[in-house]
């Protein structure tokens, strides 16, 4: 005789959610949400930075060509 578990949940029937996985799934879409406004708050960040600097370069060709020079050593 073998004594082998044998499952008895169907694929079809509902089965409660544990805790663990709620909590998993809460704090993955807490952190993911934080993730997503710190990479937004990043960008936001940059553009500012890219506006300012165009407008205190004389436009963007100015500032197109200052980092052109920066970069190029000339």
């Amino acid at each position: 005789m073998d004594n082998t578990a044998i499952a008895t949940n169907r694929p079809d029937e509902q089965t409660a959610p544990s805790i663990e996985a709620y909590l998993l799934r809460t704090s993955f879409r807490i952190f993911l949400v934080a993730i997503l406004m710190i990479i937004l708050l990043i960008g936001i960040w940059s553009l500012a930075a890219l506006i300012s600097a165009a407008t205190f370069s004389g436009g963007p060709l100015e500032l197109a060509k200052g980092w052109l020079s920066a970069v190029s050593g000339i």
